[in-house]
C-alpha cells in the first residue's frame, strides 16, 4: 500500500543535536484497515435514505445509482453474510468525474476498511487475511496493457475474491523451504478509475455492479464535495450505517431468493450473485424497498461484451467498413495503419479505448502497436502481416494483414447481438488485387 512516512524527526545525542542534520524516516508507517465503532442507539431503516442524500449531495449520479452505491455500502459492511460480494466498477470517460471523492464516501461509510491509489498484490494479501473493504482508486494507471506480472495478479485477486472462499495459491520460498501457500482474498472490493468497463475486463465486469460518471456542469450540485469540511459528518453517517448493519446481518443471512420476496427468475448466475445481496437488504428495510430493487434488476441493461479483443474486432470492422465506403478496396491493410487507426477508433460512450492501450508518459508510447494487434489476432488464427505489393506503386511492397480474413474474424468473433453494422453496401473483396 502507498502509505505516508512517518514522523521525519530522529533521535539525536544531545551533543550532536546542533551540528548534525535531521534524517528523514524512511522506514514508513504501517498500513492498517480503518476501524470505528457502531452508532451507540439502534437505527432505523431511513438510514438507507441518509445515505442516498449524502451521496447525491456530493456527487452527480442518478437516484438509481445513487440506490445502488447505498446499498453496496451497507453490504460492504456484512459482505460475510452473503455467498458473493460483488464488486462496485466506478468509472467515466474522462477525469473530474468524481470518482475520487465518491470512493472517499464509500470508505467513510464502510468499517474496516482502506483505500489507495497503488496497491500491490503483497500488500493486498496481507490485508484481506481478516477481511475487510478495498477502495482502489486510479485502477486505469495501473492495469494499461496488462503487460505488469503484479498487477495481473491483483487483478486475478479481485476476480476470485468475489466468493466465498476465494483464494491465490503462491509459493514460499523461506527459510531454505519450497511450500505453497493459500492467501484468502474473500473481501469487499471497489475499484474506480478511466474506462475500466473495458480494461478490466469481462471477467471482473460481469462480477460488478458498474457506475458511469459523467462530469457535473455548472448548478448540477449545490456543494462541492471539500473533505476538510464534509468528511467528518460522512463518518458519523457510516457509524450509523454500520450498526444498522451489525443489528441485521444474521437475518440478511437467512433470505431466499426463491422465498416470499423473490428475486426475479430471469437473473441466474453471476448476476444473480451480485443482485443477491441487496434483495436481502431490501428485505431487511422493508417498505417498498423489494419492489424498487427488483425493478432495477429487471430495468438493468445487459452490458456488452467488453473485453479487449472484442473491442479490437469490433474496431476493425468499423475500420474496413470505412475503407470500403471510401472505395478503399484494398485486399490487404498494412499492420502499422491498422495499429493506427484502431488507436484513433471512438467506441459508443466517445471513448478512444486504444489510445491508452499501453504503459507511457503520452500518446505515442501508450497508443496500441501494431505488436499488439499481431499478438491478439494469432491467437484467432489470423496470419501475422505478410508482404503484399503496393496498389500505388507495384515496385513496392509493404506488410499488411490480408483484409478477408479480417473481416472472416471479425464475422466469428464478433457476438451476434453486437454485431457492426456497415454504414452502406459494399461491394465484394477481388481477392486477388493488391
Amino acid at each position: 500500500m502507498t502509505t505516508q512516512t512517518a514522523s521525519n524527526v530522529t533521535a539525536l545525542n544531545t551533543g550532536q543535536a546542533n551540528s548534525q542534520p535531521q534524517q528523514q524516516n524512511m522506514s514508513g508507517s504501517e498500513a492498517t484497515l480503518r476501524e470505528f465503532e457502531a452508532w451507540r442507539e439502534p437505527v432505523g431503516a431511513t438510514i438507507i435514505d441518509e445515505v442516498i442524500e449524502a451521496i447525491r449531495t456530493y456527487i452527480f449520479v442518478s437516484k438509481e445509482d445513487a440506490i445502488k452505491i447505498a446499498f453496496w455500502c451497507l453490504h460492504a459492511n456484512m459482505y460475510q453474510s452473503f455467498k458473493a460480494t460483488p464488486r462496485l466498477v466506478v468509472t467515466a470517460g474522462t477525469r473530474g468525474c468524481g470518482k475520487t471523492a465518491l470512493l472517499t464516501i464509500c470508505n467513510a461509510l464502510v468499517n474496516k476498511s482502506i483505500m489507495d491509489s497503488d496497491t500491490s498484490p503483497a500488500s493486498f494479501y496481507t490485508l484481506v487475511q481478516d477481511g475487510g473493504a478495498f477502495f482502489l482508486d486510479e485502477a486505469d494507471e495501473w492495469v494499461r496493457g496488462v503487460s505488469n506480472e503484479q498487477k495481473s495478479q491483483l487483478i486475478s485477486s479481485i476476480r476470485s475474491g468475489f466468493n466465498r472462499g476465494g483464494s491465490s495459491l503462491r509459493t514460499d520460498m523461506s527459510n531454505g523451504g519450497r511450500r505453497v501457500v493459500r492467501f484468502s482474498t474473500w473481501a469487499a472490493v471497489a475499484i474506480a478509475g478511466i474506462s475500466l468497463d473495458y480494461k478490466l475486463g469481462s471477467a471482473i465486469i460481469e462480477r460488478s455492479h458498474v457506475l458511469h460518471l459523467k462530469r457535473a456542469m455548472q448548478g448540477d450540485l449545490s456543494v462541492r464535495w471539500d473533505d476538510r469540511r464534509h468528511l467528518g459528518q460522512i463518518q458519523e453517517l457510516g457509524r450509523k450505517v454500520l450498526r444498522w448493519s451489525e443489528d441485521h446481518k444474521e437475518a440478511a443471512m437467512s433470505y431466499e431468493y426463491d422465498g416470499d420476496m423473490p428475486m426475479p427468475e430471469s437473473l441466474i448466475n453471476r448476476r444473480a450473485d451480485c443482485w443477491e445481496p441487496f434483495f436481502a437488504i431490501a428485505v431487511e428495510l422493508g417498505g417498498d424497498w423489494h419492489e424498487k430493487i427488483y425493478e432495477m434488476a429487471m430495468s438493468e441493461p445487459v452490458e456488452d461484451d467488453t473485453s479487449v479483443d472484442v473491442m479490437v474486432f469490433k474496431a476493425i470492422k468499423k475500420i474496413l467498413d470505412q475503407r470500403q465506403f471510401d472505395g478503399r478496396d484494398d485486399s490487404a491493410i498494412g499492420a502499422a495503419a491498422l495499429a493506427l487507426e484502431t488507436a484513433d477508433w471512438v467506441d459508443e460512450n466517445g471513448v478512444r479505448p486504444f489510445a491508452t492501450f499501453n504503459p507511457g508518459r503520452d500518446e505515442s508510447e501508450t497508443r496500441i502497436k501494431d505488436r499488439d494487434l499481431i499478438k491478439i489476432l494469432k491467437s484467432y488464427d489470423v496470419k501475422p502481416p505478410y508482404p503484399h505489393r503496393s496498389r500505388i506503386d507495384a515496385t513496392k511492397t509493404f506488410r499488411g494483414f490480408n483484409t478477408l480474413e479480417l473481416y472472416d474474424a471479425c464475422d466469428r468473433n464478433i457476438p451476434p447481438e453486437e454485431d457492426v453494422t456497415c454504414v452502406t453496401p459494399v461491394t465484394p473483396l477481388q481477392e486477388g488485387r493488391v
